[in-house]
C-alpha cells in the first residue's frame, strides 16, 4: 500500500505500527470498508498505552518468549508469611487504631475500581448501582460516598477528600449519568474524577502480531486488566496533584466490597503505626479457596532476585509450597485456616513511594500474558491473547527497602457481590462464602448487629435460616445504620444506651443528620425506620420507648423481566407494609411519627 493513502492525523500511528512489525494490519487496504474506524482504533490504543504500540509489542514479545520457554516467575523464591498488623475488633486498642486512621483521612485519596457491568450476576447495569439491601435500597456508590463525606466532616478537612473512579467503555457513560442524576450523592463535581480505561490489542502469535476481527476488519481488542488504574492515576496527573496537596496515602477499593468501609480506618491506622509502604486488607482463608494470598517471597541467594512481598494467586501458592517446602498449603488450628492470609484486593499505599514507582516505569504497570496454546510446540494460540495487569502487582516496582504488609480482619467482614446466585449457592454447598447479593446483604446487616452488641446493646439473633434461590441466609434482625449515625464504633457507642432488639426486628437509621441523634432505653419488636434530615441542627434524643408492630418481612419475587434486577438476583424483596413505625426528624429536630405508634410515641 502507499503510505500517502493514510490521512495525515493517522500517519504517526501507521508508522509506529510498521516499526512494531504490524504491516499485516494493512493487507488488502485498498478494499477495506472500515478504514477510518480502524485507524481511530489504532490511534486510541497507541495513545492509551505508555510508549504506544511499539512498547506494547516489545513488552509482549518478552512475556510471550518467557511463556513459551515455560519460565516460572516464582522460580527462585520461597514463600513466607509477611509482616502484618491486626484490625480485629476484639483488640483492646481497636478504637485507638481507628482513631489513628481517622486522623489520616484528610491526607488520603480514594480510588474506586468500577469497570465492570453486573451481567455475570444477572444484573445488566453498572455494579455500583446495585442496592446493597432491600430496606434502604441504597446503592454501593452512594454508600461509599456517604462514608467518605462523613469522615471528611468529622475530621474537619480543609479540602474535600478526593475520589477517583476507574470506568470502562461499558460503564463510563452510565456511571457519569448516575452520579449526575443524584448530584454526586453530596460530593462536589471537582471532588470526583472519572478515569476511563481503554483496551489493548489482542495478539495472534509469539511475534505479538495484532489480531483483526474477520467479521468487520476492525482491530480485536480486550481489557488490559484492573492494573490499568495505576497507569490512569499516573497519566492523568492525579498522583502528583494529590501529592502536591499534601496527601500521603492512596486507597484502592473494589466496586461491590461494601464491608471495606469498616476496614478503611483500621487499615490506615495500622499503616501509620507499622510504617507500611503498602498495606493490604486480608481475611483468614482456607487452603484451596479461590483467593490470592499476601506472601513474602524470599529470594534464593543464587537467584539474582530480591525479596518481594506481593499477592500470589491461589493456584500458584500450593505448587510453590510443594516445590520449595515440600508440603501443600495446609490449614492450621481448630478452624483450619492457612497461615497465608487471604487478599481481598483492597489496599492503601504511601503516595510518595507510589509516585516514584510510577515515574520509574513511566506509568507502565507490571504485566503478564496467559496464552492458551494450540499444541505442545507452544507456537500457536487457540484464540488471541493479550497483555494483562493486576492492581495488586504494583509492589514489583517498589524499592527493596519498602515495607509491604497486611492487616487481618474477621472473615465475615468480606463478602463482595461477585457471583451469580446459582454460583453462590454452589460455592456455599462447597463450604465457601457464596459472594452473592443476598448473602452480602445479610453480612452488611450482621456487621451493624455485631457493632451494636459491642456497644452493649441486646440484640437477639436466633438460629433460624432462610433459603433464597438455593442460598441459605440466617434470619434474625436486620440493622442498617447510616454513616452519619455510626461512622466509627466509638461514636456509635456514644449514641446508644440500653437498646433491645428482637430477632424478628428491622432497625434502619437513614439521612445525613444522624450525628444529632441518640437512642436511649429503646425496646424494639418489629420495624423502626428513623430518617434524620441532612440539615438537622439540633440534638435529638429518642428515649424510653417500647415499639411493637408486625413489621416488614422478606417475601419472594417472581423471576420475571418486570422484577427489578436488584431484587431478581436475590430472589426476594422486603415487603414494606403499613404495620411499621417510621420517625422523621426535620432540620429543626422536630419529630413526625407515622405508621404504628406506641403510647410513648403518640406524645412526641
Amino acid at each position: 500500500m502507499n503510505p500517502s493513502d493514510i490521512p495525515s492525523e493517522y500517519r504517526d500511528v501507521f508508522e509506529r505500527c510498521m516499526e512494531a512489525g504490524q504491516s499485516h494490519l494493512f493487507d488488502g487496504w485498498e478494499t477495506r470498508t472500515t478504514k477510518i474506524e480502524f485507524l481511530k482504533q489504532l490511534k486510541e490504543v497507541h495513545e492509551g498505552y505508555p510508549g504506544g504500540v511499539v512498547r506494547y509489542v516489545e513488552n509482549a514479545k518478552k512475556l510471550l518468549s518467557a511463556s513459551k520457554a515455560g519460565e516460572n516467575p516464582l522460580e527462585g523464591y520461597q514463600p513466607e508469611v509477611p509482616a502484618g498488623g491486626s484490625g480485629l475488633r476484639s483488640l483492646p486498642d481497636f478504637d485507638g487504631i481507628v482513631k489513628d486512621g481517622l486522623n489520616e483521612i484528610p491526607k488520603t485519596a480514594f480510588v474506586l475500581v468500577a469497570g465492570g457491568l453486573g451481567e455475570r450476576l444477572g444484573y445488566s447495569d453498572i455494579k455500583i448501582k446495585i442496592p446493597i439491601d432491600t430496606i434502604t435500597e441504597t446503592s454501593f456508590i452512594e454508600t461509599y460516598i456517604s462514608y467518605i463525606l462523613q469522615w471528611q466532616k468529622i475530621t474537619n478537612c480543609d479540602k474535600p477528600v478526593p475520589l477517583a473512579i476507574m470506568t470502562s467503555d461499558d460503564t463510563n457513560d452510565k456511571t457519569v449519568q448516575f452520579l449526575e442524576a443524584n448530584n454526586n450523592f453530596g460530593m462536589t463535581p471537582s471532588q470526583i474524577t472519572i478515569l476511563k480505561q481503554g483496551k489493548v490489542p489482542s495478539l495472534i502469535d509469539n511475534d505479538a502480531k495484532f489480531a483483526v476481527d474477520p467479521a468487520d476488519g476492525l482491530l480485536l481488542t480486550k481489557p488490559h486488566g484492573h492494573g490499568d488504574v495505576h497507569q490512569l492515576v499516573y497519566s492523568s496527573g492525579l498522583a502528583e496533584k494529590w501529592l502536591s496537596e499534601g496527601k500521603k496515602h492512596i486507597l484502592f477499593f473494589q466496586d461491590t466490597h461494601v464491608l471495606c468501609m469498616w476496614k478503611v480506618l483500621p487499615t490506615l491506622g495500622v499503616s501509620v503505626r507499622e510504617g507500611f509502604t503498602m498495606n493490604s486488607m486480608t481475611i483468614p482463608r482456607k487452603p484451596g479457596e479461590a483467593s490470592g494470598s499476601v506472601c513474602l517471597l524470599k529470594a534464593n541467594p543464587d537467584s539474582g532476585k530480591q525479596d518481594l512481598t506481593i499477592n500470589v494467586e491461589y493456584n500458584q501458592l500450593d505448587p510453590l509450597l510443594r516445590s520449595t517446602l515440600g508440603h501443600p498449603d495446609k490449614g492450621e488450628g481448630d478452624e483450619g485456616y492457612s497461615p497465608f492470609p487471604g487478599n481481598v484486593n483492597t489496599f492503601v499505599i504511601s503516595l510518595p513511594v507510589y509516585c516514584n514507582a510510577l515515574k520509574s516505569s513511566d506509568g507502565v504497570v507490571p504485566e503478564f500474558v496467559n496464552p492458551k496454546y494450540a499444541d505442545s510446540s507452544r507456537s500457536t494460540f487457540k484464540s488471541p491473547t493479550r497483555l494483562e495487569c493486576m492492581m495488586q502487582d504494583i509492589p514489583k516496582f517498589f524499592p527493596p527497602t519498602s515495607r509491604v504488609g497486611f492487616t487481618k480482619f474477621e472473615r465475615h467482614l468480606y463478602c463482595p457481590v461477585k457471583n451469580a446466585t446459582a454460583d453462590g449457592a454452589a460455592k456455599q454447598k462447597g463450604g465457601q462464602m457464596p459472594g452473592c447479593a443476598s448473602y452480602a446483604e445479610y453480612l452488611w446487616s450482621s456487621n451493624f448487629v455485631n457493632l451494636l452488641k459491642e456497644c452493649d446493646a441486646s440484640v437477639e439473633v436466633g438460629e433460624e435460616t432462610e433459603e433464597w434461590l438455593g442460598v441459605t441466609v440466617p434470619s434474625g434482625p436486620r440493622v442498617f445504620l447510616s454513616p452519619s449515625f455510626a461512622p466509627t464504633r466509638e461514636i456509635l457507642r456514644s449514641k446508644v444506651c440500653e437498646l433491645k432488639i428482637s430477632k424478628r426486628s428491622q432497625l434502619c437509621i437513614r439521612g445525613g443528620g444522624g450525628g444529632k441523634l441518640k437512642l436511649k432505653n429503646i425496646k424494639l419488636d418489629g420495624t423502626l425506620i428513623i430518617e434524620v434530615d441532612d440539615s438537622c441542627q439540633n440534638d435529638v434524643v429518642l428515649e424510653n420507648l417500647t415499639i411493637t408492630n408486625l413489621g416488614w418481612k422478606r417475601v419472594p419475587v417472581p423471576d420475571s423481566p418486570d422484577t427489578p434486577a436488584g431484587l431478581r438476583i436475590r430472589g426476594y424483596t422486603t415487603e414494606k407494609s403499613d404495620d411499621a413505625t417510621i420517625i422523621k426528624i426535620n432540620s429543626s429536630g422536630n419529630i413526625h411519627v407515622s405508621g404504628v405508634k406506641s403510647e410513648q410515641l403518640s406524645s412526641l
